[in-house]
């Protein structure tokens, strides 16, 4: 997922848990593919600015105060985000994010170098190792949120990478 807008590490990370709390849409062998994710919802805080409807990153630092390294997403319970000064809305995930999938398909085909490579497993933040970037490959910048097509796991990247079709 690439923001429309910047975002900090944990706007993006509160992102992150959401889309994991929807993994079960992918399980039993259900691939997470573009059509999907492009009809997902998440409920976000928002503010309304000049340039329209974007996350209320203050709200998300209100919500989950902890510094980086000690995130845990907290068990939502009926009431839980029931904040009077937050206004909550549905938005699909198309209104926030543009959906873009991976430059190439095989890692056997490279040599190991120096870029930083996201692939569909599930462990690792979704890295698999430091590879030769591909000509046909962009370099990513650090700040978006990866997502397999294969187990729906979601990662936000806090380096620069490059990422296979399975992302």
């Amino acid at each position: 997922l690439l923001p429309r807008d910047a975002l900090q590490d944990m706007p993006l990370l509160y992102v992150a848990a959401q889309l994991n709390a929807l993994r079960w849409r992918y399980s039993y062998g259900r691939k997470c593919f573009r059509e999907k994710l492009a009809n997902v919802s998440l409920n976000l805080p928002m503010v309304h600015g000049a340039g329209g409807w974007r996350i209320d990153e203050e709200a998300v630092r209100r919500i989950f105060p902890r510094e980086f390294m000690t995130f845990i997403p907290p068990k939502a319970t009926p009431g839980y985000f029931d904040i009077p000064q937050l206004r909550w809305r549905l938005f699909n995930i198309l209104e926030l994010f543009d959906l873009k999938r991976g430059d190439f398909h095989s890692i056997a085909d490279l040599s190991l170098g120096s870029y930083m490579t996201v692939s569909r497993i599930s462990v690792d933040n979704g890295v698999v190792g430091y590879f030769e970037k591909p000509d046909s490959a962009k370099v990513y910048k650090r700040g978006l949120i990866t997502i397999s097509t294969v187990g729906g796991d979601a990662f936000v990247q806090l380096d620069s990478f490059i990422c296979t079709d399975n992302v």
